[in-house]
């Protein structure tokens, strides 16, 4: 089994619907990019408030709306994605891979 193969295996095939390998990584992707994102932007923000160029209760709401900002943009980016691996198989089964 190549690794194309093994991208292109199919976990669940339905009728309109068809995951395979391929689109579970490319959500995993998405997931921790949006963890480290957040990450970084607390460390930066903490280290801010650390340094006292930041209150701390600004700095904890900056934080907290760009993480829930994040966290919202990040299933609707997921959304786009899976929609347009679905236009690029047309629904019928052919994998996103050529």
């Amino acid at each position: 089994m190549s690794i194309k193969d093994f991208i292109n295996y199919k976990i669940l095939d339905t009728k309109n619907v068809d995951v395979t390998v391929y689109h579970i990584l490319v959500s995993l992707t998405i997931i921790i990019g949006a963890l480290i994102l957040v990450f970084i932007i607390k460390k930066i923000i903490f280290r801010q408030i650390k340094n006292q160029r930041l209150e701390k209760g600004t700095g904890n709401s900056i934080f907290l709306i760009l993480k829930y900002f994040i966290w919202t943009i990040k299933p609707v980016f997921m959304w786009m994605l899976v929609w347009r691996m679905a236009q690029m198989s047309n629904w019928s089964g052919r994998s996103c891979l050529k």
